[in-house]
């Protein structure tokens, strides 16, 4: 008894050399980062390359932030009593510096003093659409400076302006 031909399955068939490119591009290992650029250009995010300014232009010179405290300067839950956050508090602080240094005739002491004075107005006038959480009857902003001295950063807390 002769054994009976066998018959080999047919090959696979030939990926199409001359086919779509999309079809080539999805089955090479670069896809997943084709994908990801494409999708971020879409929903205008940059990651990891950040469109942040405080990332594009270093500075040497000393940062600052405020924040609201009490008459005695222990700090005070801002967001709790006005509905702002610190930071957009800094940055109308800030906005307010501006206004001041415009006229160039100002020390710098004064400039704080009046910009500080314009935001816990600010604070104030936020703190009534809110009349169950009643700030205290004094407040102060409290700038901190950073630099860097002497191998380590230093903090200086300043109050700049006080609210009776």
């Amino acid at each position: 008894m002769s054994a009976a031909p066998t018959t080999a399955p047919p090959p696979p068939p030939a990926p199409d050399a001359g086919g779509h490119w999309f079809g080539r591009l999805r089955r090479h290992a670069i896809y997943p980062v084709v994908l990801f650029v494409v999708a971020s250009s879409i929903i205008r995010e940059n990651y990891p390359f950040s469109h942040f300014p405080m990332y594009a232009r270093p500075s040497s010179k000393p940062l600052s932030y405020t924040y609201l405290a009490d008459g005695d300067g222990q700090p005070l839950p801002l967001l709790y009593y006005t509905g702002l956050t610190p930071s957009r508090m800094t940055k109308k602080f800030g906005h307010h510096r501006g206004k001041y240094e415009k006229g160039g005739e100002l020390g710098e002491a004064e400039i704080d003093a009046r910009s500080g004075s314009d935001v816990l107005d600010y604070v104030r006038r936020m703190n009534a659409k809110r009349p169950t959480r009643p700030l205290p009857d004094h407040i102060q902003l409290i700038k901190v400076v950073i630099s860097y001295g002497e191998g380590e950063f230093i903090e200086t807390p300043i109050a700049v302006a006080g609210n009776p």
